[in-house]
């Protein structure tokens, strides 16, 4: 059983953190459209981007939990494809939004720490699952 308990345990915590994560950046949405001289045309862009982002990660995350606890290399490389749409998603969300606040860029900074270290994982788990597939 080449599983990884720690991969799991950063999933699952990065999974309860992009709940949280998602409801801060609705939040700071209705704050910026409230409070900020918002474009309307520059909202519904930020929306519709941050909301699909949110999706990928979530479907990045559920890809790579699977694949972890299958052991398949699939999943796990799905994740990893969809890893680099989930990153441009946080830069997006850091540095090319209309209105930043600092609040989203520790959250972001947090976001990105967690892809990271998911990045580097599933490039391992991909090579353990690999060798522990191939005959010797």
């Amino acid at each position: 059983m080449h599983t990884s308990l720690l991969f799991q345990i950063v999933t699952f915590f990065n999974l309860w953190f992009l709940g949280f994560f998602s409801i801060l950046e609705l939040a700071a949405l209705f704050f910026k459209r409230v409070y900020l001289p918002y474009p309307p045309s520059y909202l519904a862009c930020d929306v519709i981007l941050i909301i699909l982002s949110l999706l990928v990660e979530f479907l990045r995350i559920h890809l790579s939990r699977n694949g972890n606890l299958t052991e398949r290399q699939i999943p796990i490389l799905a994740s990893l494809a969809f890893s680099f749409t989930s990153v441009l998603g946080s830069v997006y969300i850091l540095l090319w939004q209309t209105y930043v606040l600092r609040l989203e860029i520790i959250f972001s900074c947090i976001q990105a720490a967690f892809q990271g270290f998911e990045i580097f994982y599933c490039c391992v788990l991909v090579i353990g699952f690999h060798k522990k597939s191939s005959p010797v």
